[in-house]
């Protein structure tokens, strides 16, 4: 036991020793162990490679990384000069997915985007684009990112056919040119290119023949930028939509209002546009419209209930909407029609009554004499004249009792 002593105590130091150095501050160890200074500690740490934007670090890039960026980048313009399209494309991914914070970064999504476009692939253009508005803010070159995000949807909504393994020609989506519009509306909702691309839903959604999405697109359009140079055509555009969605004068003519409305709008907002001519001959036909649901209430009430106050508020309503209209001119005719109906059913509603009071009940009770035996005014009767006799003069009045 003797003889392992020393041993013992030469393990209880060295572990000691051990776990003294453990509790030093690290700054400290490494700087009695000859360290590097920490600047360039820093240019040795790994690389972290980051494969999205979400998970990408905040932390500034270190003077490495930032030259390794710079110099991927410069290769995939030499190689997009060299018209190397594809390794372009693979080498300005290599900067914005590995060095996502780098100041190239966002210029290689636009470089991507610019390649991309001249294979013929829009849709993976416009979201390198779109990426580049809604994670780096402050790149610059704003409009010519919208008017290139523009251009793309446009394509898009027209039947651009992206290719298909890069050789064959895919199918058209125009709904994603829609999408492409919408979004580009959410990225700049205060260019002047968020009510074009507004007005570019609208009319697809016209003709995919959706008025209701359509309706929407234009109602937005004049609400928030009114002072748009499209936005009197939008105002144009809401009377036809409306007006293609009514069914005919024996529906409801809540659609037929609104597009009166719109179309009455365009003509006081805007009286020197060109195509206030169409917005006149709009309203014209919406008055119409109206005019002939008014007559064919009319009609109803006057030849199938016979109730002749409501035909008549009917008819005055159809002439008051259009008056120089042909169902105008039809209700016209039916008030002329109307009252000399009115008439001879007074009339008759008239000798009916007086009849029923000469005849009494039951042949009892019988009425006053006939009207035209009466005198005028005085209610005395004139009697048959009697026999004439030699000697006597022609009979005379006599009073109602019928004393001689």
């Amino acid at each position: 036991m003797s003889s392992t002593s020393p041993f013992l105590r030469f393990a209880f130091v060295l572990a000691f020793l051990v776990s003294a150095t453990a509790l030093l501050p690290t700054g400290l160890l490494a700087q009695g162990a000859g360290a590097q200074p920490p600047e360039e500690e820093e240019d040795r740490r790994p690389k972290v490679r980051v494969r999205n934007l979400e998970n990408s670090s905040f932390r500034g890039l270190a003077p490495a990384e930032a030259q390794e960026a710079q110099e991927r980048f410069q290769k995939g313009r030499d190689l997009e000069a060299a018209g190397e399209l594809k390794g372009a494309l693979k080498a300005y991914k290599g900067v914005f997915k590995e060095y996502p914070r780098s100041t190239v970064a966002p210029e290689a999504y636009h470089r991507t985007a610019i390649v991309q476009a001249k294979l013929g692939n829009l849709p993976r253009a416009f979201e390198a684009l779109d990426v580049i508005l809604r994670a780096y803010p402050n790149y610059g070159h704003f409009n010519t990112l919208v008017s290139e995000q523009y251009r793309i949807a446009y394509e898009m909504i027209k039947g651009h056919r992206s290719k298909m393994l890069g050789v064959l020609p895919g199918f058209a989506n125009k709904d994603r040119g829609i999408e492409y519009f919408e979004r580009l509306v959410m990225n700049a909702p205060y260019s002047d290119y968020a009510p074009l691309a507004l007005m570019n839903v609208a009319e697809q959604h016209i003709l995919s023949n959706r008025p209701d999405y359509a309706i929407d697109a234009l109602d937005r359009l004049i609400t928030n930028y009114p002072n748009s140079i499209v936005t009197s055509d939008a105002y144009l555009r809401l009377g036809q939509v409306h007006e293609k969605l009514v069914d005919g004068p024996l529906y409801d003519q809540s659609s037929t209002k609104d597009s009166l409305n719109y179309y009455d709008d365009f003509q006081i907002l805007f009286p020197r546009d060109p195509k206030v001519g169409e917005a006149e001959a709009g309203e014209a036909r919406m008055k119409e419209m109206l005019a002939q649901s008014r007559l064919k209430m009319a009609d109803f009430y006057y030849f199938k209930r016979s109730r002749y106050q409501a035909a008549r508020v009917f008819y005055n309503e159809a002439i008051t909407i259009a008056p120089t209209s042909e169902s105008a001119t039809l209700a016209r005719e039916r008030l002329a029609q109307l009252e000399v109906d009115e008439a001879e059913i007074a009339a008759q509603i008239a000798a009916d009554t007086e009849g029923t009071g000469r005849r009494g009940f039951l042949g009892f009770f019988k009425g006053r004499p006939e009207a035209a035996d009466e005198a005028p005014g005085t209610g005395t009767t004139t009697a048959e004249p009697a026999a004439e006799k030699e000697d006597e003069p022609p009979a005379t009045t006599v009073t109602p009792s019928g004393s001689r």
